[in-house]
């Protein structure tokens, strides 16, 4: 009984329960996904660029949120 209760209300278009993600536009799901990789880009020309810190550590930084944006366009299903 408690199982049809919960398959009843999961077809709601109004629960909460759908899936957050699914609700972005898939413009929005892009939009995110590449600012995550030009974050990425920023920190790197900023380690190689500026004193502000080693350029091995703006290397790791930008690599960490390249492989973040990978993964996020990955679970959100966009084709870069």
């Amino acid at each position: 009984m408690h199982n049809e209760q919960y398959v009843n209300n999961s077809q709601d278009t109004g629960n909460i329960k759908e899936g957050g993600y699914r609700n972005m536009s898939r413009n929005a799901k892009i939009a995110y996904v590449s600012l995550v990789s030009l974050v990425g880009l920023i920190v790197f020309l900023v380690g190689l660029f500026t004193p502000a810190y080693d350029f091995f550590v703006g290397l790791i930084m930008g690599i960490s949120c390249w492989i973040g944006s990978g993964i996020l366009g990955r679970y959100w299903e966009i084709k870069k």
